[in-house]
């Protein structure tokens, strides 16, 4: 159900027409008539209470890929969505991030065969996490669309793909990974945002689209790589979940020093469960000299104790 912004009258209750609030200063909505501060609810829409919303004029202002984006992030389809187009800039600037990162790797985009996604050994860490986090959006949209229909978390996870990849230097944002996982975020994102997506789509594929005009590639027997189909997005096959990508071989380990958190860092996963060696890893890294180092003789600090929390995924750094 969809709520929208509801205002009344302070000293009657009387609920307020939209042309009768100043909404200058969207954070601090007056009343034009008295000046005062109006009562501010989400309530159910209906004529009475004035809070009704003509989606045309969102639609026209920002795009119908913007307000479907912004509707199903806000909230699961069972929950209440309070309506309040204050938020849907977010979605927006998101979208113009796809269209930046498309241009950024259009130039040397190219298809990558099945062979060259599997043998992941040689690969930078964040490339690792650049397919491991394209993994985990392809199976949370396969879950999304087939059961759950929890729209809001696998945005979430599309934009934690994008974001990731947004922040990769130029020597890494130009990887097979990164063609792979931004191929696959646009073609999960074509049913939620199908003007957008039939756009990026064009961008990254203007010199890298199937000689087969078919649209089958001998490049992807399994479409879970590669394959570009000639034409619209929608001529893909939907992305195919790839088990081994689930597993990365680092882990991001969270510092904390007396309950408050410091730094991160990147480890080995064979460090998980052997406390000793991950705390000396930890020690061994820049950020600790500022956090768990004496600033006069260089030496460690005190640990009245060190706490490792779920294997060593965060650890606690207790002074004496």
């Amino acid at each position: 159900m969809v709520h929208g912004k509801t205002f009344k009258d302070p000293d009657n209750g009387r609920f307020l027409k939209p042309d009768e609030v100043d909404l200058s200063n969207s954070k601090l909505p007056t009343i034009k008539a008295t000046g005062k501060s109006p009562a501010v609810s989400f309530e159910k829409m209906s004529k009475s209470k004035f809070n009704g919303i003509d989606p045309r004029n969102v639609v026209s202002e920002y795009g119908a890929d913007v307000v479907r984006l912004y509707m199903l992030y806000k909230a699961h389809p069972s929950d209440v969505l309070e309506y309040d187009t204050s938020g849907i800039v977010g979605m927006q600037r998101w979208l113009n991030k796809l269209f930046k990162i498309a241009s950024s790797i259009q130039p040397s985009f190219a298809l990558v065969s099945p062979s060259e996604l599997q043998d992941r050994i040689s690969w930078a860490p964040e490339n690792k996490k650049t397919y491991f986090l394209a993994q985990k959006a392809i199976k949370k949209s396969t879950e999304t669309f087939e059961d759950t229909y929890s729209f809001n978390t696998f945005i979430a996870l599309l934009i934690e793909l994008s974001n990731h990849i947004s922040l990769l230097p130029q020597n890494l944002l130009l990887h097979k990974s990164t063609f792979y996982a931004f191929e696959k975020l646009v073609i999960m994102l074509s049913p939620l945002a199908p003007v957008s997506s039939e756009e990026l789509y064009e961008i990254i594929t203007v010199n890298s689209l199937s000689s087969d005009s078919s649209g089958a590639s001998d490049l992807d027997p399994l479409s879970s790589c590669g394959g570009l189909k000639a034409g619209s997005v929608f001529a893909n096959q939907w992305p195919v979940l790839d088990e081994s990508g689930l597993a990365l071989d680092s882990f991001t380990c969270v510092v904390q020093v007396n309950g408050k958190v410091k730094f991160k860092l990147d480890a080995d996963s064979s460090l998980l469960q052997n406390n000793d060696d991950l705390k000396a890893h930890v020690l061994s890294c820049p950020d600790s000299k500022k956090h768990l180092f004496n600033a006069a003789d260089g030496v460690p600090k005190a640990f009245k104790k060190v706490i490792f929390v779920n294997g060593g995924k965060l650890i606690n750094f207790i002074l004496a």
